[in-house]
């Protein structure tokens, strides 16, 4: 298992130490009246994404453009309906699509299997270079047992990386799926 200090790439490091800073009120939302916490994927994923554009500007790696949930049915080259959670690359062209995200707050097999579907899709035909999968609120070994293997056939396994962040007081563990098959 690494570390975001490990990650070579600039953008999924990003991805990696954002995940890390998110705050508490934003992994875990306070239900009203309640007395208890419930996570939500859109107010993690858009505390993220604040966090992402904070971090880099900080970093000034400008160069690509982070965007949230972008369409992309009726793209030219990705056929069928895609939305993932989060891109980084450079609009308007497909030579410089770095990272595709896909974010669970909670383990939905059938939402995992979509999300891994759609990394997929959009390596292959967005030309994506690296695909990244966030799971909040499990571990590593969680994923591994429960779900890995019916997600791990037909995909790039060296450049996707797998990032899973049990609570708020722990950092996300990170692996490729490569490591993960080993």
């Amino acid at each position: 298992m690494m570390n975001s200090q490990n990650i070579k790439n600039v953008y999924v490091k990003l991805v990696c130490d954002a995940i890390n800073k998110v705050n508490k009120e934003y992994f875990n939302i306070k239900v009203a009246g309640a007395g208890s916490e419930k996570r939500r994927e859109r107010v993690f994923c858009y505390e993220l994404y604040h966090c992402m554009r904070k971090l880099q500007e900080e970093l000034q790696e400008e160069y690509l453009t982070i965007n949230g949930e972008i369409d992309k049915s009726g793209h030219l080259e990705i056929e069928g309906k895609y939305n993932p959670d989060f891109v980084i690359h450079r609009q308007g062209s497909m030579e410089s699509n770095e990272v595709v995200v896909e974010v669970k707050c909670n383990f939905n097999k059938a939402g995992i299997k979509k999300d891994f579907r759609t990394i997929k899709k959009m390596m292959k035909c967005g030309k994506y270079k690296i695909g990244v999968f966030v799971l909040i609120g499990y571990d590593m070994n969680c994923f591994k047992e429960k779900i890995f293997s019916e997600i791990n056939n037909g995909i790039n396994r060296n450049n996707v990386y797998v990032f899973c962040k049990k609570n708020n007081d722990s950092p996300a563990e990170v692996v490729t799926l490569d490591e993960l098959n080993k």
